[in-house]
């Protein structure tokens, strides 16, 4: 659940993240009982970044081009960019600038334009893919996670204060990586790098790519099925019919 939890399908919301911040209130319980399981306390999610860049060595001008690519990618990102016709690559973070450089692999989407402009992705990708095909949600990117016997140990109103942090970190965060990301975004293209924008029918035939792959998880827990249940209805609320009802076809 975990992992689906995290996804939003090629940015299906691109001009109003406060959806992000609904849909986050709408599940996080659901983060909450995932994580008891696992005998943790989730406190909440502390971060929150309008979501991740696609950058690439390879020019890509539709759906099509990701056929036959090298990604580095995870969870259903590499679900995603598998039914598209990309070979997954699995490696750390620490490793993809090398592997980028060599040519091990040919792209990879992770973090925020201030993030990748400070790790000095410029020097090794030509291109970054707007919208990028796969994101983590918003809202779901810093969550903070306690032992659960340090946990039991705090006063009550010690874990007010943290709950109350956390939402705080999340908001500012927010409006930091906003204003840092618009600077990156101007040193990127400075530096040579060609920001391409997909044509909507392949952001569209994307997105329903993305749809597929979670439609796959009703059987695998509970969770995954309650989760997937309110992604519905808040799908269908917020207008995105097409989308629900690709996801709501993969119920068993």
């Amino acid at each position: 659940m975990l992992k689906i939890a995290i996804y939003r399908c090629c940015d299906n919301w691109t001009d109003d993240f406060t959806l992000d911040e609904e849909l986050y209130q709408r599940i996080d319980d659901l983060n909450r009982v995932a994580y008891e399981q696992m005998g943790l306390v989730y406190v909440g999610s502390a971060l929150m970044s309008p979501g991740e860049i696609f950058m690439s060595t390879k020019e890509i001008n539709s759906s099509d081009d990701f056929n036959g690519m090298l990604i580095r990618s995870s969870g259903l990102g590499a679900d995603l960019y598998a039914q598209l016709g990309a070979g997954i690559v699995t490696m750390p973070m620490a490793d993809v600038y090398q592997a980028t450089k060599l040519g091990t692999i040919d792209a990879f989407e992770v973090a925020s334009w201030s993030d990748n402009y400070s790790y000095a992705y410029s020097e090794i990708v030509k291109y970054i893919i707007e919208p990028c095909p796969h994101m983590s949600a918003g809202c779901v990117q810093g969550s903070l996670i306690v032992n659960q016997q340090s946990w039991n140990d705090l006063p009550d109103e010690y874990k007010t204060i943290l709950t109350d942090l956390v939402n705080e970190s999340r908001a500012l965060s927010f409006e930091y990586t906003i204003e840092q990301d618009e600077i990156a975004k101007d040193k990127f293209e400075k530096d040579g790098v060609v920001v391409t924008y997909l044509p909507e029918k392949d952001t569209e035939a994307i997105k329903l790519a993305g749809a597929k792959c979670l439609a796959e998880y009703w059987d695998d827990s509970e969770l995954c099925a309650e989760y997937l249940e309110r992604y519905v209805a808040f799908m269908r609320e917020k207008g995105f019919n097409e989308i629900a009802d690709i996801v709501e076809a993969g119920r068993g």
